[in-house]
């Protein structure tokens, strides 16, 4: 597939950025869905339905094969071998429970108090690698019921939020 998105632009030419088919992209899965009427009557029916969905994304090629770092998102990369939406920042490592020190990974994968020595990595994926969802409808006449409870699960979110207000334990 086409990977149409915003391809930096130097400066010079007034703007930062342009829609560019900038690669390919390989998006591989599967989705099942399922619906059922356990109980279908004069004046009461109850249907059921429910799906299933896996994603396996991931980048094949790109313009000279160089990483992209989306302008609106500096902590995400696009770069070849890895999925969309990939998370690339210095990776937390908790709280030295010795001196209650940050801390961080760095290029070694040691531990490190020193944000500037942390190196950023590749830590997941915004895409879930799971989604599913289950709808129940109860009709009693002209009355409907209906709801929806859906999950995903196998992604990585960034409270950046909390993150600020936290300031990585400093605070």
């Amino acid at each position: 597939e086409a990977l149409l998105l915003e391809a930096p632009l130097s400066i010079t030419t007034g703007f930062r950025t342009i829609n560019s088919n900038i690669g390919s992209l390989l998006n591989q899965g599967f989705e099942v869905s399922l619906g059922s009427t356990p109980i279908k009557g004069d004046s009461f029916n109850w249907t059921i339905d429910g799906n299933f969905a896996t994603l396996k994304n991931r980048v094949l090629s790109l313009v000279n094969d160089e990483p992209i770092t989306p302008s609106s998102n500096t902590n995400q990369r696009i770069e070849v071998g890895h999925s969309m939406g990939s998370w690339y920042m210095q990776e937390w490592a908790g709280v030295n429970p010795e001196n209650g020190d940050p801390q961080w990974y760095d290029a070694e994968g040691n531990l490190t108090s020193n944000y500037a020595n942390a190196t950023r990595r590749f830590v997941g994926s915004v895409l879930p690698k799971i989604t599913g969802g289950v709808t129940n409808r109860f009709k009693y006449k002209d009355i409907d019921l209906s709801f929806l409870i859906s999950f995903s699960a196998g992604n990585k979110v960034l409270n950046n939020t909390r993150r600020y207000w936290e300031n990585d334990g400093n605070t």
